[in-house]
This record gives C-alpha cells, sequence and structure tokens, in this order.
C-alpha cells in the first residue's frame, strides 16, 4: 500500500520533512506500525501533523492513537496520511511546570487547584479544551491533559455526564479498570464460612493451620490423599501415552454445618475430548409420589440413604494422567494415570450411573419403562423399588434393612435423614423469654412427622409457662397461640378422626389434640417467611436472618 499527500504541504511544521520538496523518502508501511510505534497524523482542517503514540492496534489497519496532547483517536491508516517517527528519548524529558508569573491567580507562595469544571469546547476530532473555576475564583482554558492529571476525581465525575469522543473513551476505560478489580479482589480476598476462612490453595491451607495454631485443614488434606490411594483413583506410570491429555487438578475446600472442615480433589475436564456420552439420567419427582402411593397401599417400609464418594467407585473411560505436586505424599511428582471417575471430570457422573446399574442388577432390581431410574424387583409377592437421583437412594421395601446391608458391602452407606432439628421461640407479651433449638432423637421420613414432634415439645413448654406465670401471681385469661408454617399439621388438628401409623407420632398428636381442645393453647398457620422460629431450626439467607433477627429483639411491655 501505498501512502501519498493529496495537501498542500506549506504549513508543514519546521522538523517535519515536506514530501512535496522533492525528497526522497521511506514510504510507511503498516508492516512497521506496531502498538507503541509513535507517529505523526496530518489533520487537513488543521493543515499540520500531530505526534501520538500507538495505544492498540487490530489485525486489519484500525488503530487507536494516544495523541501527545492528551486526545486520543481511531483512525483507518489506510486512509491517512502519516508519518514513522522515532521512539521518543525520555531519559531528558522535561517535567510539567506551571509559571506562577503569568498565571492570572500569581502569589508568591500559593499553589492553586481546580475546583470546578465549567464546560468544555470540541476544538477538532482529537482536540478538546476545557473551561475550569480556580479556587481563587478565576476562570480560565486548559487542555484535556493538563485537567486530567490536576485532579483525576474531578475529571472523572464530570466525564461520567459528559458526551464526547473523549468522555466515551474514558468510561469505557474506568469499566475496564473496575471489572480488573473485581475480577483481582475476587481472587485475593478473604472468603468466610461458619466462621472459618476458606483457603484458596494448599499452600493457604497450611497457612491459615499455622495462625490458628491448629491442623484441621492438614487433617482435612490428609484425609482426602487418603482416600484417593485407598480408592486406587490413579494408576503409576514411568512414561506418558501420546492418546492421553494432561489434566489440571485442585484441591478445593468448605465447610460443613457442623464446623467438619472438608477437601477434594477434582480435576479440570474441560480440556479433554469427549469419547462417550456424557448424559446420566435422574428420576422425575411425579415418579418418586407415585412410589410413595404404591408403597403406602402395600404396606411397605421406606428408607433413604447417601452413597458416599459415589463417582470413585467408577471406572472412567476417559484417557487422561495427572502430575501431583511432590507435597502430596508418597504419589507427588510421579505420572498419574486417572483410573476411577475422579470429580471435575465430563463422563464421571455417567460412569457411576452405569456402574450403580450393575450394582442393582445383581441385586435383581430391572429398570422400570416408566422410568429407568426407577428400579423395581418381585419379592415375597411383592413388588419392592429403588429410586435414585445421581448418589441419593430412596428404598421402598418390607425390610429395608435388608436391601441397605447389601448395598454397605458394596459403598459407604450414609443412612438419613437425621439431621431434623426442633425449633421455637416463647414469647410472653411479645418480649422473648426462651428459644430452643436441638437435633430430633427420632429418624422422621417426612416434614410432617417432624413438625408434630416440634408442636408437641412447644405445647409442653407453653404449659411450663403458664403454671410459672401463675405461681408468680399473674393470671391467665384465655388460651396462648401456638403458630406453624406447615398448612397441614395446624388443618389436622382440628379433625377428631385422624390418626397416625407411627406410635411416638400418635402421642404427640393427642397430645396436642388435648391442648386445643382443653383451652390451653389455640393454633394457627403462619407463612414460612414469617416464621421467626427458622432461625432455629434451619439455615436462612442472609435477608431473612437479619429481619427475624430484628424482630426477636427485646422491646418494652405493652
Amino acid at each position: 500500500m501505498l501512502y501519498f499527500d493529496p495537501l498542500d504541504h506549506s504549513g508543514f511544521p519546521d522538523d517535519i520533512e515536506n514530501p512535496s520538496q522533492g525528497t526522497q523518502h521511506a514510504i510507511p508501511t503498516l508492516d512497521r506500525v506496531t502498538k507503541s510505534t509513535r507517529l505523526s497524523v496530518c489533520w487537513p482542517d488543521d493543515d499540520k501533523y500531530y505526534p501520538g503514540i500507538v495505544s492498540s492496534k487490530s489485525k486489519n489497519s484500525m488503530v487507536e492513537i494516544s495523541y501527545d496532547d492528551g486526545d486520543f483517536e481511531e483512525l483507518d491508516l489506510s486512509k491517512e496520511v502519516f508519518q514513522v517517527l522515532p521512539p521518543a528519548d525520555t531519559s531528558n524529558s522535561p517535567t510539567l511546570t506551571i509559571d506562577l508569573d503569568t498565571d492570572p491567580c500569581t502569589d508568591d507562595l500559593a499553589r492553586w487547584m481546580i475546583v470546578r469544571i465549567l464546560g468544555h469546547k470540541q476544538l477538532s476530532h482529537h482536540k478538546t479544551e476545557f473551561q475550569v473555576k480556580w479556587d481563587c475564583d478565576e476562570v480560565s482554558r486548559l487542555p484535556l491533559s493538563i485537567v486530567k492529571r490536576s485532579d483525576p476525581t474531578l475529571f472523572h465525575d464530570y466525564a461520567l455526564t459528559a458526551h464526547g469522543p473523549w468522555a466515551d473513551h474514558h468510561r469505557t476505560q474506568h469499566r475496564t479498570l473496575l471489572s480488573l478489580c473485581h475480577t483481582i479482589s475476587k481472587t485475593t480476598t478473604s472468603v468466610y464460612k461458619y466462621g472459618y476462612r476458606l483457603p484458596r490453595s494448599t499452600k493457604d491451607a497450611m497457612s491459615i493451620d499455622r495462625e490458628a495454631n491448629n491442623t484441621l485443614w492438614a487433617n482435612a488434606i490428609a484425609k482426602e490423599m487418603d482416600k484417593i490411594t485407598n480408592f486406587r483413583v490413579f494408576k503409576e506410570s514411568t512414561t506418558t501415552l501420546d492418546n492421553h491429555t494432561r489434566l489440571r487438578c485442585m484441591l478445593i475446600f468448605d465447610i460443613k454445618l457442623d464446623g467438619t472442615h472438608k477437601a477434594c480433589l477434582v480435576a479440570d475436564g474441560s480440556d479433554i475430548p469427549l469419547y462417550d456420552d456424557a448424559y446420566s439420567s435422574v428420576i422425575a419427582p411425579e415418579h418418586i409420589r407415585l412410589a410413595f402411593i404404591v408403597a403406602t397401599l402395600n404396606n411397605l417400609d421406606h428408607d433413604m440413604i447417601d452413597l458416599e464418594n459415589a463417582y470413585l467407585h467408577a471406572v472412567t473411560k476417559e484417557l487422561a494422567y495427572f502430575i501431583l505436586p511432590s507435597d502430596f505424599g508418597p504419589l507427588g511428582g510421579k505420572i498419574l494415570i486417572f483410573h476411577k471417575a475422579l470429580y471435575g471430570m465430563r463422563t464421571s457422573r455417567a460412569c457411576f450411573h452405569e456402574a450403580l446399574s450393575v450394582v442393582l442388577l445383581s441385586m435383581g432390581f430391572m429398570p422400570s419403562k416408566a422410568d429407568p431410574d426407577l428400579c423395581y424387583r418381585e419379592h415375597n409377592d411383592v413388588y419392592e423399588y429403588i429410586a435414585r437421583y445421581v448418589d441419593d437412594l430412596m428404598i421402598f421395601a418390607r425390610n429395608t434393612n435388608d436391601i441397605v446391608t447389601v448395598l454397605k458391602e458394596m459403598f459407604s452407606i450414609h443412612v438419613g435423614p437425621n439431621n431434623i432439628f426442633t425449633g421455637f421461640t416463647v414469647l410472653a407479651n411479645k418480649v422473648l423469654v426462651y428459644w430452643h433449638s436441638t437435633q430430633q432423637n427420632t429418624i422422621e421420613t417426612s416434614t410432617f412427622g417432624s413438625e408434630i414432634v416440634a408442636a408437641r415439645i412447644a405445647s409442653e413448654k407453653l404449659i411450663e409457662y403458664r403454671c410459672k406465670l401463675r405461681m408468680m401471681g399473674v393470671p391467665i385469661s384465655g388460651p396462648s397461640i401456638l403458630f406453624g408454617d406447615n398448612i397441614s399439621v395446624v388443618t389436622s388438628y382440628s379433625v377428631l378422626s385422624s390418626t397416625l401409623k407411627k406410635r411416638h407420632n400418635a402421642l404427640a398428636y393427642r397430645k396436642i389434640r388435648e391442648c386445643v381442645v382443653a383451652g390451653i393453647i389455640r393454633i394457627y398457620h403462619v407463612d414460612g417467611k414469617h416464621n421467626i422460629a427458622d432461625l432455629l431450626a434451619k439455615p436462612l439467607p442472609g435477608d431473612i436472618f437479619r429481619r427475624h433477627r430484628a424482630r426477636l429483639l427485646v422491646k418494652p411491655p405493652i
């Protein structure tokens, strides 16, 4: 591409050679223009060249130039007249000085400051002049570069609402800087959970242990690495294979509700090619409800179990290897080929689904045609069912213990749910006098059963406080109010013919009915988001937690 100057060059500055005088010049080409190249761009309107530096360059001829006077511009160099300048010598660059003798606010000892930007004027496409007010109440005009360096904060506030190419450019730079700061903050700011600081790396975990003078994270890491070794997740190899992909692995850390520190080794499987189908189905919610109906009609018991370390029981189909750092025990520094389906790999869930299907088939459970994740078998003239959702199993059988025993021989099993908490508060004249939060001793298979147990404990506590107030000479007139957020439980207390099969639930229900009939308590339904007792029974979102906590603060008697 040849560049020529169609202008009359009589107005060229002395330090830039005039091409019209017949002197031979090197023709500038786009190949010579890169980022940080200094250029002198000709502007026909001003009839002169403006020097600047290329701040960015795209694959085509589009560049962004930052001029020496502080302005900027995006140009298509294929349509512009320009010259390539030698790099600037910054070793002896003069510093910006202000001559107070020529300033309208001259004072021998004063250093004046800009207090307000009154406006701006676009002199040309790349040149802007600002009208500013000094702290001596004088007004003058300054170029963009001086205003920006004098008070960046004032300049930024003005640029946010101004119009023009210079303002758009500044706002783009500001958004980019905010995004970068947000990214840095996410990767460097400490994160806390349940009062413990979560580490971001193994090195950070060891540092936290040293600061706290304990070995909680070190024990969690050691437990995870022992599990990796016991399950034989990797196979050692002396050389890497050409058809294997190297994956990155890392330890992620978490804190459970009871304060248990947990570390988990996961792989970044996004880099590995997908050789097989990674889809893995789960049971539909409506099929679980149908299974409950069938189980109730056939007097089947039910139980729920969780298969721990589920994926590690399956053999992976992915061809990958990993090299552990040297500080990871006996496996550190060795080439390890993936043998088991580690968390984070693309087909791990599908591999575990297939492995669990083989186990259920060996026990006689066949996938139903209604849902492949609802398996059934005929046993003692009745159908037994197992519903699976990844590593959670719901068992419907005459004797669930027999099935659980067989599964324990092949998997590590956590039987549940035994994490239901009873929580309630007692308020006298809207003043908090007692609160209760304990784990229930009984294992309930539904929310209905756990709510009945909680209501029975709360009613007994109400009777206790009514008696104490009477002993203090306080007359009690009318029933006490008991609020609950389970509409089924609240409604059932008014049905005299209701019966429950479980004995402890039936006794709790009759106790509450007795209190209602005797006029001791009256039960009302309250929406779950307004139930302050949830503070003591389960984790809540921050806004709901703070709202309930504010309602429980001590108030003056009415």
